[in-house]
């Protein structure tokens, strides 16, 4: 049972690296003994725009991550609090600014704020498979399409950009995935427009003046928080609108996507 359990527990690390790898982190150092710490990590300042950007809910800086099978509970958490304090107490000069726990489970919004006081960033079965959409769709578009870049809107949105100028097999110029971070907001209406107007003012009003009518657009939405709003709301209050306006939004797939219940690893 000692041997099984040991095995399960490598093979739940063993992907958890990977998926952390695909995101952009750095492992500094893998199972520290001393302060019993699964991974000591960072997320590398980027050097060029075509690049993943680090995760909306996540620390900077040095980070701790932990990677757990157990239920999750109030202990759990201040257990690893206290772990980053005994190391941030000896090495006052490189200081883990926070920690990540990673968990195959939804996490409730009062456990979510119960682990924020404490500095650390639970990021459960929701957050996992949003965030692994967000690279499988990053490497999918990069590898097919074209140079693909990441830009965040605030602390709890980014989005995907691929621009597909001619020649191309594409229909579309310019590619987008939206992606919502914030466990406690669902996808709107409104938010929908508030983001689509920002994405219209930095990404496509250029075009239009320029000349270059009708803008050609694909557009998906992806939220941890869960979706409240309907393709035949967004096809009525927005889609109409803006192809008056020469920009036609062409979707072949479902536009929004609701993580909340998926499993992830």
């Amino acid at each position: 049972m000692g041997e099984r359990a040991r095995a399960v527990g490598t093979e739940a690390e063993n992907k958890a690296w990977k998926f952390l790898g695909n995101l952009g982190y750095k492992a500094i150092e893998r199972n520290e003994e001393e302060y019993d710490i699964d991974c000591l990590a960072l997320f590398p300042q980027n050097t060029s725009k075509y690049e993943l950007i680090k995760p909306r809910y996540a620390p900077t800086g040095l980070t701790a991550i932990e990677v757990t099978e157990e239920s999750l509970r109030k202990t759990k958490v201040t257990e690893f609090r206290e772990k980053i304090e005994r190391y941030n107490g000896d090495h006052p000069e490189e200081r883990i600014e926070g920690g990540i726990l990673l968990i195959d489970q939804k996490i409730s919004p009062k456990m979510i704020g119960f682990m924020r006081e404490r500095g650390i960033w639970g990021w459960g079965s929701s957050r996992q498979r949003l965030y692994k959409e967000k690279w499988g769709t990053y490497y999918a578009w990069k590898d097919t399409l074209g140079s693909t870049a990441e830009i965040a809107l605030d602390d709890t949105c980014s989005f995907l950009l691929c621009s597909t100028p001619p020649p191309t097999k594409s229909d579309k110029l310019l590619h987008f995935a939206v992606f919502l971070d914030a466990d406690t907001q669902k996808l709107s209406m409104r938010k929908v427009e508030e983001i689509m107007n920002r994405i219209r003012e930095s990404s496509i009003s250029r075009l239009l003046e320029i000349g270059i009518s009708p803008v050609n657009i694909h557009i998906e939405f992806h939220s941890v928080g869960g979706v409240s709003v309907t393709e035949e709301d967004f096809a009525d209050g927005l889609v109409r609108y803006w192809k008056t306006e020469g920009i036609n939004i062409i979707t072949t797939k479902k536009i929004f996507l609701d993580y909340r219940t998926f499993p992830s690893m």
